[in-house]
């Protein structure tokens, strides 16, 4: 429904450590987000949801947490090539 798709809350992804798969679970298609101390469970509709869950939020984390170095570099690394 249109209140279970709303978001409750927002996770700033520069404060954000991981993301992976929660083994054990006993809801199938669970993975976590940690952050310093704490961690976000939440599950994905199948497997296939869950794979692009992971590597979204993973890009995003990395987006986040690039520095503007970073950025440059590999904009020069990929013009080299």
């Amino acid at each position: 429904t249109d209140k279970d798709s709303a978001p409750e809350d927002v996770l700033a992804l520069k404060k954000v450590n991981g993301v992976r798969r929660e083994e054990g679970s006993i809801r199938p298609y669970t993975f976590v987000i940690s952050g310093k101390g704490v961690v976000f469970p939440f599950a994905a509709n199948s497997d296939e949801d869950m794979e692009a869950w992971l590597r979204a939020i993973g890009k995003g984390i990395v987006n986040a947490t690039t520095t503007e170095w970073d950025e440059t570099s590999d904009r020069i690394a990929e013009s080299q090539e």
